[in-house]
């Protein structure tokens, strides 16, 4: 992600060249200290949230904030459910590959089918558009900054 420059257009990249190749102005290309001139950004609440449970002294403390459970020593626990659900996608032979970039394409038709119902009228008339994205937070940034962009002022978007 980049900050949106409009008095600065994008050069074009080669057809085969990967998204993330971002175009990069020829005065940053030269100067390899170029990200010193970024400022700090704020600390993350959540993480400081985070510390404070590492330093509490509580006895009976429950970190519940970052998403993962964790066990006595705090390690990553995986629920039961979620490791019966990993050995079903196994036992039917379904590989442990990668999503393409809208996710998985039966899952997210589940998703909107669970969030609206499978006969709701916005989805039997195609007006809802959706992606399946790893984690919550970082992606929904990325989506909101893409709408606030492209989508014309004054658009309605729902992010769940």
């Amino acid at each position: 992600w980049a900050p949106h420059q409009p008095d600065r257009p994008a050069r074009k990249l080669a057809k085969n060249t990967m998204a993330a190749a971002v175009a990069t102005p020829p005065e940053i290309q030269k100067s390899p200290s170029f990200l010193k001139e970024v400022p700090q950004g704020k600390a993350d609440p959540i993480l400081g949230v985070a510390q404070a449970f590492r330093e509490s002294t509580a006895p009976n403390k429950v970190n519940l904030v970052i998403g993962a459970y964790r066990d006595e020593e705090g390690n990553p626990w995986v629920l039961p459910s979620v490791r019966t659900a990993e050995a079903r996608i196994l036992e039917r032979g379904e590989k442990k590959e990668y999503a393409g970039i809208a996710g998985i394409p039966a899952f997210v038709d589940r998703a909107l089918e669970f969030a609206y119902g499978k006969d709701n009228a916005v989805l039997l008339e195609k007006r809802v558009a959706a992606v399946q994205t790893l984690s919550g937070t970082g992606a929904c940034r990325i989506a909101a900054e893409f709408y606030s962009r492209f989508l014309p002022k004054g658009t309605v978007a729902y992010v769940s």
